[in-house]
Protein backbone atom coordinates (compact mmCIF):
# COMPACT_ATOMS: atom_id res chain seq x y z
CA UNK A 1 0.00 0.00 0.00
CA UNK A 2 0.77 4.00 -0.64
CA UNK A 3 1.37 5.86 2.21
CA UNK A 4 -1.35 7.84 1.17
CA UNK A 5 -3.38 4.32 0.68
CA UNK A 6 -2.57 3.57 4.17
CA UNK A 7 -3.39 7.00 5.73
CA UNK A 8 -6.96 6.60 4.17
CA UNK A 9 -7.29 3.56 5.20
CA UNK A 10 -6.31 4.84 8.85
CA UNK A 11 -8.51 7.82 8.67
CA UNK A 12 -11.24 5.47 7.60
CA UNK A 13 -11.53 3.44 10.54
CA UNK A 14 -11.21 6.40 12.84
CA UNK A 15 -14.16 8.03 11.30
CA UNK A 16 -16.13 4.62 11.69
CA UNK A 17 -15.08 4.41 15.52
CA UNK A 18 -15.87 7.86 16.24
CA UNK A 19 -19.47 7.42 14.21
CA UNK A 20 -19.86 4.44 16.34
CA UNK A 21 -19.26 6.12 20.01
CA UNK A 22 -20.84 9.30 18.28
CA UNK A 23 -17.50 11.60 18.73
CA UNK A 24 -18.38 14.90 17.29
CA UNK A 25 -15.05 16.46 17.59
CA UNK A 26 -13.27 12.98 16.58
CA UNK A 27 -15.31 12.58 13.69
CA UNK A 28 -14.90 16.01 12.55
CA UNK A 29 -11.15 16.18 12.87
CA UNK A 30 -11.20 11.96 10.84
CA UNK A 31 -12.97 14.17 8.01
CA UNK A 32 -10.68 16.85 7.96
CA UNK A 33 -7.44 14.22 7.57
CA UNK A 34 -9.19 11.53 5.48
CA UNK A 35 -10.22 14.60 3.05
CA UNK A 36 -6.77 15.57 2.84
CA UNK A 37 -5.37 12.13 2.32
CA UNK A 38 -8.05 11.55 -0.75
CA UNK A 39 -6.90 14.96 -1.65
CA UNK A 40 -3.07 13.59 -1.64
CA UNK A 41 -3.47 10.26 -2.78
CA UNK A 42 -5.17 12.46 -6.67
CA UNK A 43 -8.81 10.63 -5.61
CA UNK A 44 -10.44 13.55 -6.76
CA UNK A 45 -14.30 11.98 -6.64
CA UNK A 46 -13.90 11.05 -2.59
CA UNK A 47 -11.35 14.04 -1.87
CA UNK A 48 -14.39 16.00 -2.96
CA UNK A 49 -17.04 13.90 -1.37
CA UNK A 50 -15.24 14.29 2.18
CA UNK A 51 -14.56 17.68 1.43
CA UNK A 52 -17.93 18.44 0.97
CA UNK A 53 -19.02 17.24 4.23
CA UNK A 54 -16.09 18.76 6.01
CA UNK A 55 -16.82 22.18 4.80
CA UNK A 56 -20.65 21.65 5.78
CA UNK A 57 -19.14 20.71 9.45
CA UNK A 58 -16.91 23.54 9.57
CA UNK A 59 -19.72 26.17 8.69
CA UNK A 60 -22.19 24.68 10.86
CA UNK A 61 -19.44 24.51 13.93
CA UNK A 62 -18.35 28.28 13.15
CA UNK A 63 -14.66 27.33 12.38
CA UNK A 64 -14.02 29.64 9.76
CA UNK A 65 -10.71 28.64 8.97
CA UNK A 66 -11.70 25.26 8.17
CA UNK A 67 -14.60 26.35 5.96
CA UNK A 68 -12.15 28.57 4.26
CA UNK A 69 -9.75 25.74 3.64
CA UNK A 70 -12.12 23.39 2.72
CA UNK A 71 -13.51 25.67 0.37
CA UNK A 72 -10.42 26.32 -1.00
CA UNK A 73 -9.87 22.45 -1.63
CA UNK A 74 -12.85 22.02 -3.36
CA UNK A 75 -12.48 24.85 -5.84
CA UNK A 76 -8.85 23.64 -6.73
CA UNK A 77 -10.53 19.81 -6.75
CA UNK A 78 -13.33 20.90 -8.96
CA UNK A 79 -10.55 22.66 -11.35
CA UNK A 80 -8.56 19.55 -11.32
CA UNK A 81 -11.34 16.99 -12.22
CA UNK A 82 -12.85 19.28 -14.92
CA UNK A 83 -15.97 20.92 -13.28
CA UNK A 84 -14.92 24.05 -14.63
CA UNK A 85 -18.47 25.43 -14.08
CA UNK A 86 -18.57 24.25 -10.09
CA UNK A 87 -14.69 25.55 -9.49
CA UNK A 88 -15.87 28.95 -11.24
CA UNK A 89 -18.80 28.85 -9.03
CA UNK A 90 -16.09 28.62 -5.63
CA UNK A 91 -13.87 30.58 -7.28
CA UNK A 92 -15.85 33.64 -6.97
CA UNK A 93 -17.20 32.89 -3.71
CA UNK A 94 -13.34 33.11 -2.47
CA UNK A 95 -12.87 36.30 -4.55
CA UNK A 96 -15.59 38.28 -2.53
CA UNK A 97 -14.19 36.52 0.65
CA UNK A 98 -10.47 37.59 -0.11
CA UNK A 99 -11.63 41.09 -1.63
CA UNK A 100 -13.70 41.69 2.26
CA UNK A 101 -10.21 40.95 3.78
CA UNK A 102 -8.15 42.79 1.64
CA UNK A 103 -6.05 39.63 0.69
CA UNK A 104 -4.13 40.93 -2.52
CA UNK A 105 -1.73 37.66 -2.90
CA UNK A 106 -5.01 35.07 -2.49
CA UNK A 107 -7.09 37.74 -5.20
CA UNK A 108 -4.28 37.07 -7.49
CA UNK A 109 -4.23 33.56 -7.37
CA UNK A 110 -8.23 33.58 -7.25
CA UNK A 111 -8.01 35.57 -10.68
CA UNK A 112 -5.30 33.28 -12.03
CA UNK A 113 -7.01 30.77 -11.29
CA UNK A 114 -10.59 32.25 -13.10
CA UNK A 115 -8.64 32.93 -15.85
CA UNK A 116 -7.37 29.59 -16.64
CA UNK A 117 -11.00 28.43 -16.69
CA UNK A 118 -12.45 31.36 -19.01
CA UNK A 119 -9.20 30.58 -21.28
CA UNK A 120 -10.17 26.96 -21.28
CA UNK A 121 -14.38 27.96 -21.91
CA UNK A 122 -12.65 30.23 -24.90
CA UNK A 123 -11.29 27.43 -26.67
CA UNK A 124 -13.63 25.08 -26.48
CA UNK A 125 -16.37 27.32 -28.09
CA UNK A 126 -13.41 27.90 -30.89
CA UNK A 127 -12.87 24.35 -31.14
CA UNK A 128 -16.56 23.84 -31.64
CA UNK A 129 -17.27 27.08 -33.99
CA UNK A 130 -14.82 25.72 -36.54
CA UNK A 131 -15.62 22.36 -36.21
CA UNK A 132 -19.03 23.25 -37.19
CA UNK A 133 -18.16 26.50 -40.04
CA UNK A 134 -16.35 23.79 -41.88
CA UNK A 135 -19.23 21.89 -43.08
CA UNK A 136 -22.01 24.52 -43.05
CA UNK A 137 -19.84 26.27 -45.61
CA UNK A 138 -19.36 23.71 -47.70
CA UNK A 139 -23.50 22.59 -47.71
CA UNK A 140 -24.08 27.00 -48.15
CA UNK A 141 -22.36 26.79 -51.60
CA UNK A 142 -23.99 23.22 -52.34
CA UNK A 143 -27.13 25.58 -51.88
CA UNK A 144 -25.67 28.52 -53.73
CA UNK A 145 -24.96 26.10 -56.76
CA UNK A 146 -28.54 24.48 -56.71
CA UNK A 147 -29.91 27.86 -56.55
CA UNK A 148 -28.10 29.21 -59.57
CA UNK A 149 -29.62 28.96 -63.06
CA UNK A 150 -26.53 26.28 -63.92
CA UNK A 151 -28.12 23.66 -63.83
CA UNK A 152 -25.56 21.75 -66.42
CA UNK A 153 -22.65 22.25 -63.91
CA UNK A 154 -25.04 20.93 -60.86
CA UNK A 155 -25.17 17.93 -62.92
CA UNK A 156 -21.52 17.79 -63.85
CA UNK A 157 -20.98 17.93 -59.76
CA UNK A 158 -23.00 15.60 -59.07
CA UNK A 159 -21.93 13.09 -61.45
CA UNK A 160 -18.00 13.98 -60.32
CA UNK A 161 -19.27 13.08 -57.09
CA UNK A 162 -21.02 9.67 -57.18
CA UNK A 163 -17.91 8.78 -59.61
CA UNK A 164 -15.86 9.31 -57.39
CA UNK A 165 -17.72 7.96 -54.13
CA UNK A 166 -17.60 4.97 -55.86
Amino acid sequence: LSKYSLATTNFKKALDVFDLIEDDLGQYISLKYLATSYDASLNYKKAIDVYTIFSERANANNKQADFNMAQEALGRLYYNSGNYDKALELFEIQKVEAEKVGDEVKLAMIYNQIGKIYDLKNEFVNIIAHDLRNPVTAIIGFLEILTSDKEKKVKDIITVKVISSD
